[in-house]
């Protein structure tokens, strides 16, 4: 049976790790990068309406304020929350960010503007467009056993606990971009949070947990996840562990410094999110509500 990394082992890694974090490169911050050319989105997902290549040479999937084809009322009946969907670009490049400072495998992002001065987040689209994966794909991946699972296992749990943290409420099989590399090993990447955070009126002040949606896609996607691993015997005998790393990497938000969201938060758009809305952020992430917040997903969700 393959056997987990030591947890002592990887809890002590990774002190090391953030005791030097890497300088983040805020150049996004200042420069938007110009749309060459839009291409419509052949899967006409909800929120993703145009592809864009940009004066990087780079694809794009873009989301702006005004560009969603989401039902808004049926969301909001799940969730019982408002939703606010021109703050969809907003979520996405703050999730984006706070994973990058987490050093966890993200698809790279700008904001990028188009000859009307109309600013969209961008993700870059790796090895190719992706297109939605099947669920019998995923499944395949999920149960296909190998050397490397423990890996993908570890990588399902660390995603959900960013899920539960940003409170996305629309996780499921076709928002992982999977890349398989040179060892056979199929690596995942989170895409989508255009229906977390900001999204939702009055987050991160007003509690959101997602374990008061179980009808959200993320709910119901990691509930048939589990049924299907829990049939797995390397999958049962090493889920504390992965569980423990999930509740880990929660605890890792807490070590970064308030110059790096500081960082963050300067670097969204004035005409996206106010001064005011940025200094309230920033006053919440450095008070009691953010260790509260991520010590109730650490034992009610992550439990």
């Amino acid at each position: 049976m393959t056997r987990i990394i030591n947890q002592k082992d990887l809890l002590h890694m990774d002190s090391l790790h953030f005791a030097n974090p890497i300088q983040q490169d805020d150049i996004y911050q200042a420069i938007y990068l110009p749309i060459i050319d839009l291409l419509k989105s052949a899967e006409n997902t909800a929120q993703v309406s145009n592809f864009a290549l940009a004066l990087d040479g780079g694809e794009y999937a873009l989301k702006g304020q005004n560009d969603s084809k989401m039902d808004l009322f049926s969301l909001e009946t799940i969730v019982c929350q408002k939703i606010i969907q021109e703050n969809a670009p907003i979520s996405e490049l703050f999730c984006y960010k706070i994973i990058e400072l987490l050093q966890l495998p993200i698809p790279q992002c700008r904001i990028l503007i188009d000859e009307r001065g109309e600013l969209y987040f961008g993700s870059v689209i790796d090895k190719g467009k992706p297109g939605v994966l099947s669920f019998s794909k995923f499944l395949e991946l999920v149960i296909t056993p190998s050397k490397y699972s423990y890996l993908f296992h570890q990588q399902l749990w660390v995603i959900y606990a960013l899920d539960c943290f940003f409170f996305n409420i629309d996780r499921h099989f076709g928002n992982y971009i999977c890349i398989e590399n040179s060892f056979g090993y199929t690596q995942l990447k989170p895409i989508d949070f255009g229906l977390s955070s900001f999204t939702f009126h009055l987050f991160p002040y007003k509690p959101m947990y997602l374990a008061n949606v179980q009808l959200c896609n993320t709910q119901k996607s990691w509930k048939q996840l589990n049924n299907l691993l829990l049939q797995d015997a390397q999958y049962i005998a090493n889920l504390e562990q992965y569980k423990e790393l999930a509740r880990h990497t929660l605890d890792k938000l807490k070590l970064i410094e308030l110059s790096k969201i500081r960082n963050i938060v300067d670097g969204i758009p004035d005409k996206w999110l106010s001064k005011k809305q940025k200094n309230d952020l920033l006053n919440w992430w450095n008070s009691e509500q953010l260790s509260e917040r991520i010590l109730r997903i650490q034992s009610e969700e992550l439990k």
